[in-house]
């Protein structure tokens, strides 16, 4: 059972990339504005290298593989998004609440990942053929 429950909380875990890739690809000009708008420097390339990043972790979540690399390249993407996307402190209101609701839950699945990090993927991992 506790296989199952590592496999479904990988699973689980990608929904909430999954959900920006759809939003990233759906309207990648407005990504790299808003990447732009945030100060990034170089936002295109910012852009590109985020979803890439997220991409990769995605497959290696689902997959199983090289967690310690999947968890390192997603708490750094998390840590990224929070602090340039998520700036509450310079909010009012409830543009404030929201941004701080989105920063606590990505430190939330900072805590997911450390757990996936101790835990291991379990027994259901995509076998490797290199």
């Amino acid at each position: 059972m506790q296989d199952w429950l590592l496999l479904a909380g990988r699973v689980l875990m990608t929904t909430v990339f999954f959900q920006s890739l759809h939003h990233h690809f759906g309207n990648f000009p407005g990504w790299v504005k808003a990447l732009q708008g945030w100060g990034w420097p170089y936002p295109r390339l910012g852009a590109v290298l985020a979803d890439i990043a997220i991409v990769i972790s995605v497959v290696l979540l689902i997959t199983g593989w090289f967690p310690q690399f999947a968890v390192l390249l997603l708490v750094v993407f998390i840590l990224f998004a929070s602090g340039i996307g998520h700036r509450f402190w310079e909010l009012q209101g409830q543009a404030r609440a929201i941004q701080y609701a989105i920063f606590t839950k990505n430190f939330s699945l900072i805590g997911g990942l450390v757990f996936y990090l101790v835990s291991g993927p379990g027994r259901f991992v995509v076998p490797q053929f290199w």
